[in-house]
């Protein structure tokens, strides 16, 4: 059942702590907590090997939840008592069918390649582009909180939009609702999503520090960290959770010393570097609770900073 990750990927091992891993299906589990099954059978990550959940099999939460990687910048997220079927993991033609519970998708980056498809009851809903979509399996709902997606179900379809949802069980009609942002899958998928891009930013760096150019998107596996990392091909961009995701040629504005006027007492002095100084956070594939083991992850400016454009690398850019 388990798979190994050289099985999984194509590798290219650097002299950095991070290693470049080129995926080549979707359907790879990032992170899990509590009790989550593949088959009927517990999934239990240990260091250096990941899981990928394989076209015709089920991955059910029960008490646990579950974050998985899609193309490369998709996160599929289940709350407990969900479940869902891969029916295509290919990267070009990604397809799954929500079974039972909900899921938040959150799309950082859609390549023009990557085509995603979730089906729910007699429905299936394109993703068209970077947002965050719900889809509740239970209740037969798809809503998109950002983004765009085209939901179809027999010889009719509708094009969803920010705070437009749709009932898959009685025909599409379309109507508004508000979102929760105390939500709990929506309040552990904004954690995971900071998590995982302030990884980025160790990642991103330590390609950058070895020379490392990427020709497209991908997953980086950091095993300092003992988790994925997603690597923008180019320049930087912000997630729906306002969280940033940099390249290797971008990463560097992370790093470059900002001054802060009067920070220490009077005008025209040097100021320190900004951001996140002394934040910690903690990462990595778990099959217990939180977040889980994995070393710390420091900062010197905010994920979420807005970049400054020009040299080194690709230009800013933004998903809004």
């Amino acid at each position: 059942m388990t798979r190994m990750v050289a099985a999984l990927f194509t590798t290219f091992a650097l002299t950095a702590p991070a290693q470049v891993a080129i995926s080549v299906r979707s359907g790879l589990i990032h992170h899990v907590e509590g009790n989550v099954t593949l088959d009927g059978q517990k999934v239990q990550p240990k260091m250096g090997q990941l899981v990928m959940v394989g076209e015709g099999q089920t991955l059910t939460t029960a008490d646990g939840r579950a974050e998985l990687g899609l193309s490369p910048g998709v996160f599929f997220r289940m709350s407990p008592n969900s479940s869902f079927r891969m029916i295509s993991n290919a990267l070009t033609d990604t397809r799954l069918e929500v079974l039972t519970g909900s899921a938040l998708v959150e799309v950082a980056e859609l390549g023009k390649l990557n085509h995603i498809i979730i089906r729910q009851a007699q429905s299936e809903t394109s993703l068209l582009k970077m947002g965050l979509y719900r889809f509740d399996a239970d209740m037969g709902q798809v809503r998109v909180l950002e983004g765009k997606a085209q939901v179809a179900m027999r010889d009719t379809s509708l094009t969803l939009t920010k705070n437009r949802m749709v009932s898959v069980g009685d025909g599409l009609q379309a109507s508004k609702f508000k979102n929760s942002k105390t939500d709990p899958l929506y309040v552990w998928s904004a954690q995971r999503a900071s998590l995982v891009s302030q990884v980025n930013i160790s990642a991103a760096h330590a390609l950058s520090m070895n020379g490392y150019r990427a020709n497209g998107s991908l997953w980086a596996w950091y095993p300092e960290f003992g988790m994925l990392a997603f690597i923008p091909a180019s320049g930087y961009l912000l997630s729906p959770f306002g969280w940033g995701y940099y390249s290797p040629g971008a990463v560097w504005q992370v790093y470059a010393p900002r001054y802060n006027q009067g920070e220490y007492g009077g005008g025209g002095g040097r100021g320190s570097w900004s951001g996140l100084n002394s934040g910690v956070s903690r990462g990595g594939m778990s099959s217990g609770g939180g977040f889980g083991g994995g070393a710390p992850v420091r900062s010197s400016a905010p994920a979420s900073a807005p970049a400054q454009t020009g040299g080194g690398g690709g230009g800013a850019r933004g998903a809004r």
